[in-house]
């Protein structure tokens, strides 16, 4: 073999090192890139998320939650020990106040759905709670409680799962991590229930039944307040344009499966509500 070829090979050697080592640095560079503007998408998330309309979407649902939180579990004690009824009778106003929460539910989900303003649905949940503590400080009978209060309180438990389709919306709106702020909103209404049971109790068993009423109507006014401060009054779902290729048009081929979903998650509820009224 001659000098000349062994020197030609050394030198495409060479040059074909170093066309490796560019394409090597150029991927680099590209990871890296793609990784900067992966950490400055969530920096942006992270930022929105401490925004004060944030936050205080979180506080009202936090309120809502410790309002209503605090007067179902106490339900059961009020009906036996202040009324004087008889324990079955805990579980005609709970199926009552329950079927009329679903159906409360239903009609405030296909009016948001249909660009209904949520601010109202709020506002007259939160009036109807405030009215139903009022009833049950001045009238200390078990027909109130049934027709007056039941409805209200179905009415504010509704309000919930209002706040909480508002929170998604708003997340979704302003382009914050929607799965992010879920998992906020979760994790505020399970505070809700960890707070406000306990408080009650404590506060039924020092002071009476009745201050239980007067410290959720205190609460019923931070509610409203916070209402004032966050809800945007013209606040509503925006439309989709649908997409005719991803549309299914309707749902009778998954109809069974979401039945079972629903009757599972029915059967949860009810073993719940009847656990949380009856433990006391």
């Amino acid at each position: 073999m001659s000098h000349s070829s062994v020197t030609s090979r050394a030198r495409a050697a060479r040059s074909g090192g170093s066309q490796h080592l560019v394409h090597e640095c150029t991927f680099i560079t590209r990871l890296t890139t793609l990784h900067n503007c992966y950490n400055l998408g969530v920096a942006a998330n992270m930022i929105s998320f401490r925004t004060p309309h944030a936050v205080f979407i979180l506080l009202l649902l936090l309120s809502g939650t410790l309002c209503t939180a605090s007067l179902i579990p106490f339900m059961g004690v009020y009906i036996v020990e202040i009324l004087g009824k008889d324990p079955w009778m805990i579980s005609l106003y709970a199926m009552l106040t329950l079927s009329l929460t679903v159906v409360v539910n239903r009609i405030y989900g296909e009016w948001i759905d249909n660009g209904r303003r949520i601010a109202p649905l709020i506002l007259t949940s939160i009036l109807a709670f405030g009215f139903a503590l009022c009833a049950m400080l001045v009238f200390k009978t078990y027909a109130v409680l049934i027709f007056i209060c039941a409805p209200c309180f179905a009415l504010s438990n509704a309000a919930v799962s209002t706040m909480y389709s508002f929170g998604h919306l708003s997340a979704e709106q302003n382009g914050w991590d929607i799965a992010r702020y879920n998992s906020y909103l979760r994790a505020t209404t399970s505070l809700g229930w960890m707070i406000a049971p306990a408080v009650t109790f404590l506060i039924a068993g020092a002071f009476g039944a009745s201050y239980v009423m007067i410290s959720a109507l205190v609460l019923t006014a931070v509610w409203a307040t916070l209402w004032w401060m966050v809800m945007p009054r013209d606040f509503v779902k925006q439309s989709r344009i649908k997409d005719p290729s991803t549309d299914g048009g309707n749902l009778s081929g998954n109809a069974k499966a979401m039945w079972t979903a629903a009757g599972v998650c029915l059967l949860f509820s009810l073993a719940h509500s009847a656990t949380t009224s009856s433990l006391p």
